[in-house]
């Protein structure tokens, strides 16, 4: 289902690029998606705006031709980036992150009911304590790497 946004200001916060930029630079465009009755399709002036952005990677020349090309690309790929994120392809760190610990909780749960089941069937207690060591540092790993996850996130993008 196709995102809307009812505003320029909204539009361009969906677009990962400023309010001005999106007025002075694309709305006044000829050809650029317009707004319909459910606002502008996001998804269609993301495309629309990466389209013409790629038209004119082949047609940059003179000394810094190189440059301008490279700055280009990757503002496609930011844009395809954004649209992947609208479509649900991708989810935010914050939700990874979230995801994560709750999958941490189930598998701290079945580790409890392991260490129960051992225990109830009355294995000698340097298997349970063996059992137990192997527990806590696959805990103290999974820990660890969702801490270093949430390290990891960019502080911001503009």
């Amino acid at each position: 289902m196709p995102t809307y946004a009812k505003s320029n200001t909204e539009l361009a916060e969906k677009l990962g690029i400023s309010r001005i930029t999106l007025q002075s630079t694309w709305i006044k465009r000829e050809g650029f998606p317009p707004k319909g009755k459910m606002g502008y399709n996001v998804e269609k002036v993301a495309d629309w705006i990466r389209e013409y952005k790629e038209a004119q990677i082949a047609n940059q020349s003179g000394d810094n031709a190189d440059l301008k090309r490279k700055k280009l690309e990757l503002e496609c790929e930011k844009l395809e980036v954004n649209i992947s994120i609208l479509k649900g392809d991708f989810i935010s760190m914050d939700e990874h992150l979230s995801e994560m610990a709750q999958l941490a909780s189930v598998v701290n749960g079945v580790f409890k009911m392991l260490m129960e089941g051992a225990k109830a069937m009355g294995i000698g207690a340097s298997l349970i304590k063996e059992l137990k060591r192997l527990i806590e540092r696959c805990l103290a790993t999974l820990r660890a790497d969702i801490e270093e996850l949430g390290e990891d996130e960019p502080e911001g993008d503009e």
